[in-house]
C-alpha cells in the first residue's frame, strides 16, 4: 500500500515547483514601459512653426476629497464641476519642460503614465492649454496651435465680442459704458492688468453656452510657482437692472466682483477665489445668487460673499468654503439663505449683521466654528444640518431668532443666546423640535446658553432677558440640510 504522507509530500513538492515556474515565467514576460515620449510641433495662428516656444508638462488638477464628495452627493450645488478644476500654470511647478527648436519641433522624454496638462507658450505672444491628456503610450506628431493674445479696448462704447476659445488682455482699467455691450463666447479668458479694474455700466452678455475666466496678467509667461503673483483689483457691475449674468470664473483678484445698485438682476454659475472678499452686492433689490462658489476670502470683518443695505435677496444652492467668514448679510431685510453648502470657513459661515433679517433654512454646515451668527438681526433658522462648535448664536441688542427642526451636532453649544432688550419682560425664544444627537434632556440643556447660563454679576445681566425653549425635541434626525433639485 502507498504511504499517504509520502504522496502528500510529493504533491506539495510538485505544486511548489509549478508555482516557481509560473513566477519565473511571468517575470520574464514583456511588460508595458514605464516611460514614454511626447513629441510634436508648435504652430502660430497662420499655421507656421513657432520657433522657441516653451512646452511644459503639468500633472492634472484634481478636486479636493471634500469638494469631490460634496459635488458627488449634491451635483446641483455650487458652480459647475469644471470651475473647481480650473487650471492656471502659475500655481504649479511643471514636471517637465522643453524649448521647441527653430522649426517648432519638441520632444519630451521619460514621461510616466498618467493624466497631464500640456502648456505651450511664447512670451509676449500667447499661450495654449491642452488639459487632462491621458498619456499611456508614446505620442508623436502632436500639433499645438498658439493664438496670439488680443488687447481688449480700455473703453467699450458699443458692441464688442470676445470670441470663442481666445484669450484677451488689458493694459489698464477697462470700462464698458452704459451703451456698451460685451458679448462673451465659449472658453474665453481675459487677463487683467495687475491692480486694474473692470467696470461694467452697460451689458455683459453671457448666454447658456458662454464661459469667461477673468484672471491677472502678471507673470503670465512664468513657470516658477514660487514667484509671487500680483493680483488685479476687481470686476464691478453698476446699476444693473433685470440682468442675468452667468458662467464666470474670477481668480487672482483682490476684491472679486461687486454689484452696485440695481433691481431684479441675478448671477448664476459664478466661481470666485479672491484674497479679501469674493462677492459683494450693495444697494440691490430683488437680487438672486444661485449655483455659485466662493472661497479664499481672508477678510475677518467682511466675508466671502456680502450683501449690504439691500432688500429681498436670495442665496440658493451655493457653496462657500475655505473663507474666514462665508456669507455676510447686513442692513438687508427679507434675505433668504436656502439650500446652500458651507464647509471649512474658519470663523463664521452665515453672519447676519445689524438690521439683517430673513430665513436661513435647509443649509448644510460642515467643519464649522460658528455656523449661524446673528448680530442684532432677526432670523428664522429652520431645517439646517449643522456640525459645528456653535450652531446658532444670537448676540446683542434687539437680536431675535427662532431655531426649529435643525440637526445640531455641536461640541460647545447648539444654541447660544445673548440677545439683549431694554425694559422688557423675559423673552422666550423657540428652539424646539431640534435633533441634538441625544435624547437626554440634561445633555441637551447643557448645549443651550441663555440667561440661565449667565452670571448675575455680568454688567449686562439686566439686558440678557432671553430663555431658549427646547421642548419638545426630536428623537430622530430631522429632514434637514441641502437636497438636490
Amino acid at each position: 500500500m502507498y504511504n499517504r504522507s509520502v504522496i502528500a509530500r510529493a504533491a506539495c513538492s510538485v505544486c511548489a515547483h509549478i508555482l516557481i515556474m509560473l513566477i519565473l515565467t511571468s517575470c520574464n514576460s514583456p511588460t508595458k514601459p514605464d516611460n514614454y515620449t511626447v513629441s510634436g510641433v508648435v504652430y502660430d495662428n497662420n499655421n507656421q512653426p513657432l520657433a522657441n516656444a516653451v512646452v511644459l508638462l503639468y500633472e492634472s488638477v484634481v478636486m479636493s476629497d471634500e469638494n469631490s464628495q460634496m459635488k458627488s452627493l449634491y451635483p446641483n450645488h455650487g458652480a459647475s464641476a469644471e470651475f473647481y478644476l480650473l487650471f492656471d500654470h502659475r500655481r504649479y511647478q511643471p514636471v517637465a519642460m522643453i524649448n521647441a527648436d527653430m522649426n517648432g519641433e519638441f520632444i519630451l522624454k521619460n514621461v510616466r503614465r498618467g493624466k497631464y496638462n500640456i502648456v505651450s507658450m511664447k512670451e509676449d505672444y500667447g499661450l495654449q492649454y491642452r488639459l487632462d491628456m491621458m498619456i499611456d503610450s508614446s505620442l508623436s506628431d502632436l500639433q499645438i496651435v498658439i493664438n496670439p493674445l488680443i488687447e481688449i479696448p480700455s473703453v467699450v462704447h458699443d458692441t464688442y465680442s470676445l470670441v470663442d476659445n481666445r484669450s484677451y488682455y488689458s493694459v489698464s482699467d477697462v470700462q464698458v459704458l452704459p451703451e456698451g455691450r460685451l458679448i462673451v463666447g465659449t472658453g474665453v479668458v481675459l487677463y487683467m492688468n495687475p491692480g486694474s479694474n473692470l467696470d461694467i455700466y452697460g451689458t455683459l452678455q453671457t448666454d447658456s453656452s458662454a464661459s469667461l475666466k477673468i484672471s491677472t496678467k502678471d507673470r503670465l509667461f512664468s513657470y516658477d510657482a514660487s514667484e509671487a503673483i500680483e493680483r488685479f483689483e476687481s470686476v464691478t457691475f453698476h446699476n444693473q437692472d433685470s440682468k442675468s449674468i452667468r458662467n464666470i470664473s474670477i481668480d487672482f483678484s483682490v476684491l472679486g466682483t461687486t454689484f452696485w445698485y440695481g433691481d431684479g438682476s441675478s448671477i448664476e454659475n459664478f466661481s470666485v477665489n479672491a484674497f479679501y472678499q469674493g462677492f459683494a452686492a450693495v444697494g440691490v433689490s430683488n437680487f438672486s445668487m444661485k449655483n455659485s462658489s466662493v472661497n479664499g476670502s481672508s477678510e475677518t470683518i467682511r466675508a466671502g460673499a456680502n450683501f449690504e443695505n439691500s432688500n429681498t435677496v436670495v442665496i440658493e444652492k451655493c457653496h462657500f468654503w475655505g473663507n474666514v467668514n462665508g456669507l455676510l448679510i447686513s442692513g438687508t431685510p427679507n434675505a433668504t439663505v436656502y439650500n446652500n453648502y458651507f464647509n471649512n470657513n474658519s470663523n463664521r459661515d452665515v453672519f447676519i449683521a445689524q438690521d439683517g433679517s430673513g430665513l436661513v433654512h435647509y443649509n448644510t454646515f460642515r467643519h464649522s466654528n460658528t455656523a449661524i451668527y446673528n448680530f442684532r438681526g432677526q432670523i428664522q433658522a429652520d431645517y439646517n444640518d449643522i456640525e459645528a462648535n456653535i450652531g446658532v448664536y444670537s448676540d446683542k441688542v434687539d437680536a431675535w431668532f427662532s431655531a426649529q427642526f435643525n440637526n445640531l451636532n455641536c461640541s460647545q453649544y447648539g444654541i447660544k443666546s445673548r440677545c439683549m432688550y431694554y425694559s422688557s419682560p423675559i423673552v422666550h425664544l423657540d428652539g424646539s423640535r431640534n435633533y441634538w444627537f441625544t435624547s437626554d434632556a440634561e445633555e441637551i440643556a447643557a448645549l443651550i446658553y441663555d440667561r440661565n447660563s449667565d452670571s448675575v454679576d455680568d454688567v449686562n445681566y439686566h439686558l440678557l432677558l432671553t430663555v431658549v425653549d427646547y421642548l419638545p425635541f426630536s428623537y430622530s434626525p430631522n429632514p434637514a440640510g441641502v437636497f438636490n433639485q
